[in-house]
């Protein structure tokens, strides 16, 4: 597992850099809750909440007028009071930007690896969610994402993602 993060940590931060084009780096801070069975609608007993950073790096590969589409990788951590989770993600990101205050929205679909410290093992499954993006500066976006990830235990870990990006 130790290669799969080393591999994953090189795509992040050096692989979107092979491409000429537009990539982007970020970090993020999070709050991650975990949900013990119910469905996405009604979740069911709320198990635990944690706080996290992550790092995130995409490259938009696709462009035509308002819509776009990237690959966007995806590493946070996150502490709580029973125990810590690490998540590893690679999503399709489509995209719409928007004349309404230049606010972008966005979706994610993807695959995620969750690792419990007090579970053995990385659990992977189907990853998704929803955000909005809005240009700070020149380069700097900030986002607002919420993800709901691959099941550990019993667990469905849904995250609420505030971040930044900047722009190559």
């Amino acid at each position: 597992m130790r290669k799969l993060k080393l591999l994953f940590l090189a795509f992040v931060f050096t692989g979107s850099a092979l491409f000429a084009g537009d990539y982007y780096l970020g970090v993020s801070t999070q709050t991650l809750r975990q949900f013990t069975s119910g469905s996405v609608v009604f979740p069911g007993n709320l198990e635990k909440v944690g706080y996290g950073v992550g790092l995130q790096g995409g490259y938009v590969f696709f462009k035509k007028g308002n819509f776009s589409t990237a690959v966007e990788g995806r590493y946070s951590y996150t502490w709580n009071p029973v125990s810590d989770t690490e998540i590893l993600s690679v999503f399709l990101k489509p995209a719409y930007s928007t004349s309404f205050y230049n606010v972008t929205v966005y979706g994610l679909l993807g695959v995620s690896t969750v690792h419990n410290r007090a579970v053995k093992g990385w659990n992977n499954g189907f990853a998704y969610g929803l955000g909005i993006q809005k240009p700070v500066l020149k380069n700097v976006d900030i986002f607002l994402d919420y993800t709901i990830n691959a099941k550990q235990d019993g667990a469905r870990p849904n995250a609420l993602t505030l971040g930044f990006n900047y722009k190559f």
